[in-house]
């Protein structure tokens, strides 16, 4: 285009290069290890953050209030971290690969971040059960 804007392939020349449009189709559609919809992905990352500092509020809160200390205030968390994972891990069940690229990234994706959020409720609880 002599104008220098950009303006798409038509339909024809699409169907020339063997791309009919949407997602490419190929032999391993819907399989392990096939494209996967980034949008999706950004959505269920999301959903997986919430769940993850759902569950630090909750487990340090109750960690705080049962007077937890030290390691077995981390224990604790890493315990409840661990059931959560399960939890995930069996709800997406057997088709886990078309939600999440792999099963450890379900597994294991925000258990370290959402540990500040843990710590903060777990100290802020616990002083104000234990200490005031």
């Amino acid at each position: 285009d002599p104008s220098g804007t950009y303006s798409p392939p038509s339909a024809e020349a699409a169907k020339r290069a063997g791309h009919q449009g949407g997602t490419p189709a190929g032999p391993h559609q819907g399989s392990p290890g096939s494209a996967l919809n980034g949008a999706a992905l950004q959505h269920n990352a999301f959903l997986l953050t919430y769940c993850r500092t759902a569950l630090a509020a909750v487990s340090g809160c109750t960690a705080g209030i049962l007077g937890l200390t030290g390691l077995l205030g981390f224990a604790f968390y890493m315990l409840a971290s661990g059931y959560l994972s399960c939890l995930l891990l069996a709800k997406a069940g057997r088709a886990r690969w078309r939600y999440f690229p792999s099963a450890w990234a379900l597994a294991s994706s925000g258990v370290m971040g959402e540990l500040i959020t843990y710590i903060t409720f777990w100290t802020f609880l616990y002083g104000m059960v234990h200490v005031y």
